[in-house]
């Protein structure tokens, strides 16, 4: 079926300070992985696969070894007059300038930018992070429910939980729970950093806090 308008956001300015030599001289997301791919590319791919073709972003650690290997988009058909790719650099000019911080505040930043964007939903991804997945897929099931906010997850080794954000379910799939990093994961379920989001009403929860929102 037909998709409402998609806005993909790729936050793609981590350090990557634990890669050590690996991110000295170049963003995490164009590390390369197995000789011939960088780790951005994998989201990038996911939505040419997808047919989704509104990709912005953002970057900030060392862009330049990042944007040369983003052509303009050009390998993911994405170097477009409409639409197509978009890079977001950190700004001034207003009170919503400066270095990202997490997801949480990427959004905010980046909020007025989206709402003139006018894009229904909003798929946030992580540009480090080696998998294949169906966006596409992902966006229907959120349509199919009430939510204005869908989380993908994985399962993990239990004694590797405590890495990431962790997620408790109920029996409708609906999250009960959410923790990020815990000493003690209450679960082996964790999110993945693949979002899909109902622009609006995400958006207008972030601002009404009236503060950034720094969740990784």
């Amino acid at each position: 079926m037909p998709l409402p308008e998609v806005l993909v956001l790729i936050l793609a300015g981590g350090a990557g300070n634990r890669l050590e030599l690996l991110t000295a001289t170049r963003a995490k997301p164009a590390v390369p992985f197995a000789g011939r791919f960088r780790l951005i590319d994998f989201p990038l791919s996911n939505c040419q696969h997808a047919q989704i073709a509104d990709v912005w972003i953002s970057v900030q650690y060392n862009p330049a070894s990042l944007t040369r290997h983003l052509s303009n988009g050009r390998p993911w058909d994405l170097d477009r007059t409409t639409g197509g790719m978009l890079t977001l650099p950190p700004r001034q000019g207003s009170d919503r300038g400066g270095w990202h911080a997490g997801t949480a505040d990427s959004l905010w930043r980046n909020a007025e930018l989206i709402r003139d964007r006018g894009a229904e939903l909003l798929v946030v991804l992580s540009a480090d992070a080696v998998y294949k997945l169906d966006y596409r897929e992902v966006v229907e099931a959120h349509l199919q429910g009430d939510q204005q906010l869908t989380v993908v997850t994985t399962q993990v080794a239990a004694e590797d939980a405590g890495r990431y954000g962790v997620v408790q379910v109920g029996a409708d799939d609906r999250i009960t729970d959410y923790a990020y990093k815990p000493e003690e994961p209450a679960t082996s379920t964790v999110a993945t950093e693949v979002f899909v989001m109902t622009a609006d009403p995400v958006l207008d929860r972030l601002e009404a806090r009236g503060v950034r929102i720094h969740c990784g």
